[in-house]
Protein backbone atom coordinates (compact mmCIF):
# COMPACT_ATOMS: atom_id res chain seq x y z
CA UNK A 1 0.00 0.00 0.00
CA UNK A 2 2.77 2.17 1.03
CA UNK A 3 4.31 1.85 -2.46
CA UNK A 4 1.04 2.40 -4.11
CA UNK A 5 0.93 5.57 -2.49
CA UNK A 6 4.19 6.79 -2.93
CA UNK A 7 3.38 6.20 -7.01
CA UNK A 8 0.27 8.28 -6.56
CA UNK A 9 2.12 10.93 -5.07
CA UNK A 10 5.14 11.32 -7.82
CA UNK A 11 2.45 11.66 -10.62
CA UNK A 12 2.04 15.30 -11.00
CA UNK A 13 2.14 17.24 -14.28
CA UNK A 14 1.66 15.06 -17.01
CA UNK A 15 4.92 16.04 -19.90
CA UNK A 16 3.67 17.95 -23.49
CA UNK A 17 5.46 16.37 -26.65
CA UNK A 18 4.99 20.27 -28.17
CA UNK A 19 8.12 20.95 -30.01
CA UNK A 20 6.41 24.55 -30.18
CA UNK A 21 7.35 24.37 -26.24
CA UNK A 22 9.72 26.78 -25.03
CA UNK A 23 13.07 25.86 -23.22
CA UNK A 24 14.00 28.64 -20.96
CA UNK A 25 17.32 28.47 -19.04
CA UNK A 26 19.47 30.96 -17.13
CA UNK A 27 22.48 31.89 -18.90
CA UNK A 28 24.45 30.90 -15.80
CA UNK A 29 23.38 27.41 -16.58
CA UNK A 30 23.70 27.66 -19.99
CA UNK A 31 27.42 28.73 -20.09
CA UNK A 32 28.83 25.55 -17.53
CA UNK A 33 30.85 22.64 -18.25
CA UNK A 34 28.64 19.26 -19.17
CA UNK A 35 28.79 16.69 -21.17
CA UNK A 36 25.42 14.42 -21.91
CA UNK A 37 24.54 12.10 -25.01
CA UNK A 38 22.02 13.10 -27.47
CA UNK A 39 19.12 11.58 -26.24
CA UNK A 40 20.25 12.25 -22.06
CA UNK A 41 20.50 16.06 -23.90
CA UNK A 42 16.61 15.55 -25.24
CA UNK A 43 15.07 13.84 -22.40
CA UNK A 44 16.71 16.72 -20.23
CA UNK A 45 15.41 19.17 -22.84
CA UNK A 46 11.65 18.17 -23.01
CA UNK A 47 11.46 18.35 -18.94
CA UNK A 48 13.01 22.07 -19.49
CA UNK A 49 10.25 22.82 -22.19
CA UNK A 50 7.23 21.78 -19.90
CA UNK A 51 8.50 24.24 -16.98
CA UNK A 52 6.05 26.99 -17.16
CA UNK A 53 6.95 30.72 -16.44
CA UNK A 54 4.10 30.92 -13.39
CA UNK A 55 5.56 27.67 -11.78
CA UNK A 56 6.82 28.62 -8.02
CA UNK A 57 7.85 25.20 -7.11
CA UNK A 58 10.23 22.05 -8.67
CA UNK A 59 7.29 20.08 -10.13
CA UNK A 60 7.50 16.21 -11.12
CA UNK A 61 7.19 15.47 -14.38
CA UNK A 62 4.91 12.15 -15.91
CA UNK A 63 5.83 10.69 -19.22
CA UNK A 64 3.78 8.36 -21.67
CA UNK A 65 6.89 5.99 -22.57
CA UNK A 66 5.83 5.31 -25.69
CA UNK A 67 5.67 8.84 -27.40
CA UNK A 68 8.76 9.53 -25.53
CA UNK A 69 10.32 6.62 -26.99
CA UNK A 70 9.61 7.49 -30.36
CA UNK A 71 10.23 11.04 -29.49
CA UNK A 72 14.11 9.45 -28.68
CA UNK A 73 13.84 7.32 -32.47
CA UNK A 74 14.31 4.13 -30.16
CA UNK A 75 14.07 1.25 -32.00
CA UNK A 76 14.64 -2.58 -31.46
CA UNK A 77 13.61 -5.02 -28.79
CA UNK A 78 15.74 -2.92 -26.21
CA UNK A 79 14.28 -0.06 -26.89
CA UNK A 80 12.73 0.35 -23.26
CA UNK A 81 15.98 -1.21 -21.32
CA UNK A 82 18.14 1.52 -23.61
CA UNK A 83 15.36 4.17 -21.80
CA UNK A 84 16.34 2.96 -18.58
CA UNK A 85 19.91 3.14 -19.17
CA UNK A 86 19.64 6.57 -20.20
CA UNK A 87 17.46 7.55 -17.45
CA UNK A 88 20.30 6.03 -14.69
CA UNK A 89 23.28 7.76 -16.90
CA UNK A 90 21.52 10.87 -15.94
CA UNK A 91 21.25 10.14 -12.33
CA UNK A 92 24.60 9.20 -12.24
CA UNK A 93 26.05 12.04 -13.94
CA UNK A 94 27.56 14.90 -12.02
CA UNK A 95 27.17 18.15 -13.23
CA UNK A 96 29.61 21.07 -11.94
CA UNK A 97 28.58 24.70 -11.72
CA UNK A 98 30.58 27.44 -10.40
CA UNK A 99 28.86 30.13 -8.63
CA UNK A 100 31.37 32.78 -7.24
CA UNK A 101 34.28 31.12 -5.77
CA UNK A 102 31.89 28.07 -4.80
CA UNK A 103 32.20 24.73 -7.48
CA UNK A 104 29.05 22.95 -6.71
CA UNK A 105 28.84 19.36 -8.15
CA UNK A 106 25.02 17.88 -8.45
CA UNK A 107 22.95 15.57 -10.68
CA UNK A 108 20.58 16.72 -13.18
CA UNK A 109 17.41 14.58 -11.79
CA UNK A 110 16.52 13.91 -7.90
CA UNK A 111 13.94 10.83 -8.77
CA UNK A 112 12.82 8.97 -11.23
CA UNK A 113 10.14 6.22 -11.33
CA UNK A 114 8.80 3.87 -13.63
CA UNK A 115 5.11 3.22 -13.42
CA UNK A 116 4.59 -0.14 -15.23
CA UNK A 117 1.59 -0.12 -14.18
CA UNK A 118 0.08 2.63 -16.24
CA UNK A 119 3.12 2.86 -18.94
CA UNK A 120 4.65 5.82 -17.72
CA UNK A 121 7.94 7.31 -15.94
CA UNK A 122 7.80 10.10 -12.91
CA UNK A 123 11.27 12.35 -13.15
CA UNK A 124 12.03 15.33 -10.64
CA UNK A 125 14.87 18.20 -11.36
CA UNK A 126 16.99 18.52 -8.31
CA UNK A 127 15.83 21.54 -5.91
CA UNK A 128 19.52 22.61 -6.71
CA UNK A 129 18.33 23.87 -9.84
CA UNK A 130 15.00 26.04 -8.45
CA UNK A 131 16.35 29.58 -8.95
CA UNK A 132 17.84 28.51 -12.47
CA UNK A 133 15.09 27.04 -14.10
CA UNK A 134 11.79 28.65 -12.29
CA UNK A 135 10.44 32.85 -12.32
CA UNK A 136 13.43 34.18 -14.26
CA UNK A 137 13.05 37.70 -14.81
CA UNK A 138 16.63 38.62 -16.38
CA UNK A 139 20.04 36.46 -18.41
CA UNK A 140 17.86 33.77 -19.64
CA UNK A 141 17.73 32.24 -22.82
CA UNK A 142 14.62 30.60 -24.23
CA UNK A 143 14.09 28.81 -27.57
CA UNK A 144 11.49 26.43 -29.00
CA UNK A 145 11.89 22.45 -28.37
CA UNK A 146 11.80 21.78 -31.69
CA UNK A 147 14.99 23.83 -32.79
CA UNK A 148 17.20 20.71 -30.90
CA UNK A 149 15.05 17.76 -31.31
CA UNK A 150 16.23 17.11 -34.91
CA UNK A 151 20.05 17.29 -33.88
CA UNK A 152 21.79 14.42 -33.94
CA UNK A 153 24.99 15.43 -32.24
CA UNK A 154 25.27 16.39 -28.32
CA UNK A 155 27.75 18.95 -29.30
CA UNK A 156 25.68 20.53 -31.79
CA UNK A 157 22.70 21.00 -28.75
CA UNK A 158 25.11 22.36 -26.62
CA UNK A 159 26.82 24.68 -29.09
CA UNK A 160 23.19 26.02 -30.59
CA UNK A 161 22.37 26.58 -26.39
CA UNK A 162 26.00 28.70 -26.77
CA UNK A 163 25.46 30.37 -29.53
CA UNK A 164 21.23 31.36 -29.25
CA UNK A 165 22.74 33.36 -26.32
CA UNK A 166 24.25 35.59 -28.41
CA UNK A 167 21.92 35.54 -31.17
CA UNK A 168 21.08 39.42 -30.69
CA UNK A 169 24.51 40.36 -30.61
CA UNK A 170 25.43 38.58 -34.00
CA UNK A 171 28.92 37.15 -32.80
CA UNK A 172 31.13 35.98 -30.14
CA UNK A 173 34.34 34.91 -29.33
CA UNK A 174 35.15 31.69 -27.09
CA UNK A 175 39.42 30.95 -26.45
CA UNK A 176 39.39 27.45 -27.48
CA UNK A 177 39.71 26.06 -24.73
CA UNK A 178 36.57 27.21 -23.02
CA UNK A 179 34.86 25.98 -25.88
CA UNK A 180 35.86 22.79 -25.26
CA UNK A 181 34.78 22.30 -21.73
CA UNK A 182 31.44 24.36 -22.27
CA UNK A 183 30.61 21.24 -24.97
CA UNK A 184 31.78 18.70 -22.64
CA UNK A 185 34.65 17.77 -25.22
CA UNK A 186 37.26 15.36 -22.87
CA UNK A 187 40.37 16.20 -22.59
CA UNK A 188 42.03 13.07 -24.82
CA UNK A 189 39.45 13.51 -27.61
CA UNK A 190 39.80 15.69 -30.80
CA UNK A 191 43.22 16.82 -29.16
CA UNK A 192 44.34 18.11 -32.57
CA UNK A 193 42.33 21.11 -33.81
CA UNK A 194 41.61 19.58 -37.08
CA UNK A 195 39.72 17.28 -35.82
CA UNK A 196 37.92 18.97 -33.16
CA UNK A 197 36.79 21.31 -36.59
CA UNK A 198 35.52 18.52 -38.39
CA UNK A 199 33.99 16.91 -36.25
CA UNK A 200 32.36 19.50 -33.81
CA UNK A 201 32.55 22.51 -35.39
CA UNK A 202 31.47 21.91 -39.26
CA UNK A 203 29.29 19.08 -38.35
CA UNK A 204 27.28 21.54 -36.37
CA UNK A 205 27.02 24.19 -39.09
CA UNK A 206 25.62 21.79 -41.30
CA UNK A 207 23.52 20.68 -38.86
CA UNK A 208 22.02 23.66 -37.48
CA UNK A 209 21.38 25.02 -40.80
CA UNK A 210 19.35 21.69 -41.97
CA UNK A 211 17.22 21.68 -38.50
CA UNK A 212 17.37 24.99 -36.14
CA UNK A 213 16.64 28.60 -36.10
CA UNK A 214 19.99 29.54 -36.51
CA UNK A 215 23.25 29.04 -39.02
CA UNK A 216 26.62 30.22 -38.27
CA UNK A 217 29.94 31.07 -39.48
CA UNK A 218 33.41 31.23 -37.66
CA UNK A 219 36.76 32.85 -37.72
CA UNK A 220 39.80 31.43 -36.47
CA UNK A 221 42.04 33.36 -34.57
CA UNK A 222 45.61 32.52 -33.73
CA UNK A 223 49.03 33.24 -31.54
CA UNK A 224 51.68 32.12 -34.00
CA UNK A 225 50.52 29.50 -35.96
CA UNK A 226 47.63 28.26 -33.43
CA UNK A 227 44.25 28.49 -33.08
CA UNK A 228 43.87 29.68 -29.78
CA UNK A 229 39.71 31.43 -30.13
CA UNK A 230 36.86 31.21 -32.16
CA UNK A 231 34.64 33.97 -33.78
CA UNK A 232 31.73 33.05 -34.61
CA UNK A 233 29.17 34.95 -36.32
CA UNK A 234 25.16 34.12 -35.60
CA UNK A 235 22.31 34.70 -37.75
CA UNK A 236 18.73 34.05 -38.10
CA UNK A 237 18.48 30.67 -40.73
CA UNK A 238 16.47 32.27 -43.27
CA UNK A 239 15.59 28.41 -44.60
CA UNK A 240 14.31 27.39 -41.11
CA UNK A 241 12.23 24.19 -41.65
CA UNK A 242 8.56 24.91 -40.33
CA UNK A 243 8.14 22.97 -37.36
CA UNK A 244 5.46 20.49 -36.84
CA UNK A 245 3.77 21.70 -34.32
CA UNK A 246 3.48 18.05 -31.92
CA UNK A 247 5.09 15.08 -32.00
CA UNK A 248 3.23 12.08 -32.87
CA UNK A 249 1.41 10.36 -30.37
CA UNK A 250 0.55 6.63 -30.26
CA UNK A 251 -3.07 6.31 -30.40
CA UNK A 252 -5.05 5.09 -27.85
CA UNK A 253 -6.55 0.95 -28.49
CA UNK A 254 -10.31 1.78 -27.88
CA UNK A 255 -11.97 4.63 -29.07
CA UNK A 256 -13.89 6.45 -26.27
CA UNK A 257 -17.74 7.47 -26.84
CA UNK A 258 -18.50 10.68 -28.09
CA UNK A 259 -20.97 11.25 -25.15
CA UNK A 260 -18.02 10.56 -22.80
CA UNK A 261 -15.63 13.01 -24.82
CA UNK A 262 -16.39 15.92 -21.97
CA UNK A 263 -15.25 13.26 -19.45
CA UNK A 264 -12.11 12.70 -20.46
CA UNK A 265 -11.18 16.14 -21.01
CA UNK A 266 -11.82 16.80 -17.79
CA UNK A 267 -10.03 13.55 -16.42
CA UNK A 268 -7.03 14.42 -18.31
CA UNK A 269 -6.93 18.44 -17.23
CA UNK A 270 -6.60 16.66 -13.72
CA UNK A 271 -3.74 14.93 -15.22
CA UNK A 272 -5.18 11.08 -15.49
CA UNK A 273 -3.54 8.75 -18.00
CA UNK A 274 -5.11 7.74 -20.57
CA UNK A 275 -5.19 3.96 -19.74
CA UNK A 276 -7.02 4.89 -16.23
CA UNK A 277 -9.17 7.17 -18.33
CA UNK A 278 -10.60 3.68 -19.74
CA UNK A 279 -10.46 2.28 -16.86
CA UNK A 280 -12.74 4.22 -15.35
CA UNK A 281 -15.18 4.95 -18.18
CA UNK A 282 -15.52 1.65 -18.71
CA UNK A 283 -16.09 0.59 -14.59
CA UNK A 284 -17.76 3.07 -13.80
CA UNK A 285 -21.39 5.40 -14.56
CA UNK A 286 -20.83 9.04 -15.98
CA UNK A 287 -23.36 10.25 -13.52
CA UNK A 288 -20.50 8.92 -10.72
CA UNK A 289 -17.53 10.27 -12.47
CA UNK A 290 -18.94 13.53 -12.95
CA UNK A 291 -19.42 13.63 -9.74
CA UNK A 292 -16.40 12.64 -8.43
CA UNK A 293 -14.52 15.09 -10.72
CA UNK A 294 -16.78 17.89 -9.19
CA UNK A 295 -15.48 16.68 -5.68
CA UNK A 296 -12.45 16.19 -6.49
CA UNK A 297 -11.93 19.58 -8.12
CA UNK A 298 -14.04 21.09 -4.57
CA UNK A 299 -11.05 19.26 -2.22
CA UNK A 300 -8.33 20.98 -4.62
CA UNK A 301 -9.88 24.28 -4.32
CA UNK A 302 -9.90 23.78 0.01
CA UNK A 303 -5.59 22.90 -0.63
CA UNK A 304 -6.54 19.30 0.85
CA UNK A 305 -5.25 18.03 -2.98
CA UNK A 306 -2.17 18.46 -4.48
CA UNK A 307 -1.97 15.25 -6.41
CA UNK A 308 -5.58 14.70 -8.53
CA UNK A 309 -4.55 12.45 -10.91
CA UNK A 310 -4.54 9.63 -8.35
CA UNK A 311 -6.82 11.03 -6.18
CA UNK A 312 -9.49 11.40 -8.58
CA UNK A 313 -9.32 7.79 -9.38
CA UNK A 314 -9.87 6.41 -5.59
CA UNK A 315 -12.92 8.86 -5.54
CA UNK A 316 -14.30 7.54 -8.30
CA UNK A 317 -14.04 3.85 -7.29
CA UNK A 318 -14.84 4.64 -3.53
CA UNK A 319 -17.84 7.01 -4.57
CA UNK A 320 -16.34 9.96 -2.27
CA UNK A 321 -18.88 12.46 -3.69
CA UNK A 322 -21.46 10.19 -2.38
CA UNK A 323 -19.83 9.08 0.95
CA UNK A 324 -18.41 11.94 1.93
CA UNK A 325 -20.11 14.36 -0.25
CA UNK A 326 -23.18 14.98 2.70
CA UNK A 327 -22.60 18.53 4.66
CA UNK A 328 -19.41 19.46 2.24
CA UNK A 329 -20.64 22.86 1.82
CA UNK A 330 -20.74 23.49 5.48
CA UNK A 331 -17.33 21.99 5.78
CA UNK A 332 -15.96 24.37 3.05
CA UNK A 333 -17.22 27.51 5.02
CA UNK A 334 -16.16 26.37 7.98
CA UNK A 335 -12.73 25.90 6.91
CA UNK A 336 -12.27 29.19 4.75
CA UNK A 337 -13.32 30.73 8.20
CA UNK A 338 -10.21 29.48 9.98
CA UNK A 339 -7.90 30.45 7.46
CA UNK A 340 -5.41 33.20 8.29
CA UNK A 341 -6.84 36.51 6.57
CA UNK A 342 -4.99 36.50 3.39
CA UNK A 343 -5.75 33.16 2.78
CA UNK A 344 -9.41 33.32 3.00
CA UNK A 345 -9.05 36.28 0.87
CA UNK A 346 -6.83 34.24 -2.11
CA UNK A 347 -9.75 31.08 -1.53
CA UNK A 348 -12.65 33.64 -1.42
CA UNK A 349 -11.21 36.00 -4.67
CA UNK A 350 -10.41 32.79 -6.46
CA UNK A 351 -8.50 33.33 -9.24
CA UNK A 352 -4.99 36.19 -8.80
CA UNK A 353 -6.08 38.32 -11.74
CA UNK A 354 -2.82 40.73 -11.08
CA UNK A 355 -0.80 37.51 -11.14
CA UNK A 356 -2.10 36.18 -13.99
CA UNK A 357 -1.78 39.66 -16.09
CA UNK A 358 2.08 39.48 -14.61
CA UNK A 359 2.33 35.74 -16.15
CA UNK A 360 0.82 36.83 -19.42
CA UNK A 361 3.43 40.07 -19.90
CA UNK A 362 6.32 37.77 -19.47
CA UNK A 363 5.21 35.53 -21.92
CA UNK A 364 4.62 38.01 -24.09
CA UNK A 365 8.40 39.40 -23.45
CA UNK A 366 9.74 35.94 -24.37
CA UNK A 367 7.31 35.51 -27.69
CA UNK A 368 9.00 38.88 -28.60
CA UNK A 369 12.53 37.87 -28.02
CA UNK A 370 11.99 34.46 -30.06
CA UNK A 371 10.93 36.87 -33.27
CA UNK A 372 7.25 35.92 -33.00
CA UNK A 373 4.90 37.84 -35.30
CA UNK A 374 2.36 40.25 -33.64
CA UNK A 375 -0.63 38.13 -34.71
CA UNK A 376 1.24 34.64 -33.29
CA UNK A 377 1.56 36.28 -29.81
CA UNK A 378 -2.01 37.78 -29.96
CA UNK A 379 -3.49 34.48 -30.76
CA UNK A 380 -1.13 32.81 -27.60
CA UNK A 381 -2.42 35.41 -25.38
CA UNK A 382 -6.03 35.16 -26.50
CA UNK A 383 -5.46 31.19 -25.98
CA UNK A 384 -4.70 31.30 -22.34
CA UNK A 385 -7.19 34.43 -21.97
CA UNK A 386 -10.02 31.77 -22.93
CA UNK A 387 -8.66 28.74 -20.81
CA UNK A 388 -9.44 31.32 -17.87
CA UNK A 389 -12.90 31.71 -19.00
CA UNK A 390 -13.52 28.11 -18.70
CA UNK A 391 -12.25 27.45 -15.16
CA UNK A 392 -14.30 27.69 -12.34
CA UNK A 393 -12.32 30.32 -10.50
CA UNK A 394 -13.35 32.60 -13.16
CA UNK A 395 -16.67 33.23 -11.27
CA UNK A 396 -15.42 34.21 -8.34
CA UNK A 397 -13.86 37.03 -9.51
CA UNK A 398 -14.87 40.65 -9.66
CA UNK A 399 -16.97 42.10 -12.81
CA UNK A 400 -13.87 45.16 -12.90
CA UNK A 401 -11.43 42.38 -12.89
CA UNK A 402 -13.09 40.14 -15.71
CA UNK A 403 -13.34 43.49 -17.41
CA UNK A 404 -9.44 43.55 -16.90
CA UNK A 405 -8.88 40.28 -18.51
CA UNK A 406 -11.25 41.14 -21.40
CA UNK A 407 -9.82 44.46 -22.19
CA UNK A 408 -5.95 42.99 -22.08
CA UNK A 409 -5.86 41.91 -25.59
CA UNK A 410 -7.11 45.22 -26.48
CA UNK A 411 -3.50 46.17 -25.88
CA UNK A 412 -2.35 44.55 -29.53
CA UNK A 413 -4.91 46.58 -31.49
Amino acid sequence: MAQEQLTLDLAEIPVQFDTNNLVTKSNLLIESSYKLSTLESKLILTLFSNVQPSDEDINTYVFQIQPFVEMLDLKGKSKYKDLREITKGLMQKVYEIRIGDTLHQVSWLSHVAYNTGEGTISMRFDEFWKPYILQLQQNFTSYKLGNITKLKSSYSIRLYELLKQWQKVGKHVFALKDLRSLLGVPDDTYKLYANFKQRILLNAQKELKKASDIVFEFKEIKEGRSVTKIQFNISYNQNFPKIDKRIPKTPLKKEIPFDQQDLREELEKLGVSDKIIIYLLDNYEKKRIKANIKYTKSRMELGSVKKPAGYVKRAVEQNFADSRGNGNTLKKKEKINNLPREQKKEVEEGLDVEMFLSYLDKKKEVLIKLGESKKEIKEQIQHDLDDIELKEEYEKISTADKMKLKNYIKKFS
